[in-house]
């Protein structure tokens, strides 16, 4: 296998998701600042990188499934479903740890 066939590879794009949420699971082990520009400096550049990583490792994930979408429909539809539903899953455990709070 070499790295041409692995990252033509359907399934490849699901590991652009995957820095975000150990960033986010970082973010509540550390107790950094849930304010996005207050609170210390430390806390600033760790919100800005997340924000900046869940926005890469989506725009990857989009860019990598949409140049392979003509080759397959079905895996089209079966990674717009996984991106719904990785979002509902980081809102709703966004909802219970603030309600934790």
């Amino acid at each position: 296998m070499n790295t041409r066939t692995l990252l033509s590879s359907p399934g490849i794009a699901f590991l652009f998701l995957v820095p975000f949420p150990i960033m986010l699971w970082l973010h509540h082990v550390l107790g950094v600042s849930d304010a996005f520009l207050l609170g210390d400096r430390d806390s600033q550049l760790f919100n800005f990188a997340m924000v900046g990583v869940c926005i890469l490792g989506i725009a990857a994930f989009a860019i990598h499934t949409l140049s392979f979408a003509r080759r397959s429909r079905r895996w089209l539809a079966i990674k717009v479903l996984v991106l719904g539903a990785y979002w509902g899953a980081i809102m709703i455990w966004a909802k219970i740890y603030e309600n934790a709070a």
